[in-house]
């Protein structure tokens, strides 16, 4: 349930999710949510079924219609509108390369990265092709990072420990 405050009515805290200012967060209905499934289960490759009560999209600045969207309290992706192919476009987050990984079964790789330190923002090559998709998540040690297949390689987008 949304909270505009940090305590709800039945006095428990809320879960902070970092959005895109300036924060025009609204809530999506169904005719809405049934073309952002649509979309999402196209970019997956699979049927998602969105079966969450509430969806929340937060409008951003984009040079047409773009919406982080929210479900069950996680900040799954972006869509947006494309208007040279006039069509809209899902973008994951890390946290929602997770959430829809294990919604529709997929298996998240384990591998070692042959990168050390600081892994956001770097780029590496593989022999491998590791991604489905053009993002991803894979597992590294004990936390999950988040990448973008490019055209020879691979950049790391985000990092979240386990």
């Amino acid at each position: 349930m949304p909270v505009l405050g940090k305590v709800c009515g039945c006095d428990k805290s809320g879960k902070n999710i970092k959005i895109c200012g300036p924060g025009d967060i609204r809530l999506v209905f169904r005719c809405e949510a049934e073309n952002i499934d649509k979309v999402i289960s196209k970019y997956y490759g699979k049927t998602i079924r969105i079966k969450s009560k509430i969806i929340l999209a937060n409008k951003r600045p984009d040079i047409d219609n773009s919406n982080e969207i929210i479900v069950d309290g996680v900040l799954v992706g972006l869509l947006s509108f494309n208007i040279i192919h006039k069509n809209y476009v899902f973008v994951p987050s890390a946290e929602g390369e997770i959430y829809f990984s294990k919604r529709i079964g997929e298996h998240i790789k384990e591998t070692m990265l042959p990168i050390n330190g600081f892994l956001k923002g770097k780029v590496f090559e593989t022999d491998k092709d590791i991604l489905k998709r053009d993002y991803g998540i894979i597992k590294n040690k004990k936390r999950f990072v988040f990448i973008k297949r490019r055209a020879m390689d691979y950049k790391v987008l985000d990092v979240i420990q386990s």
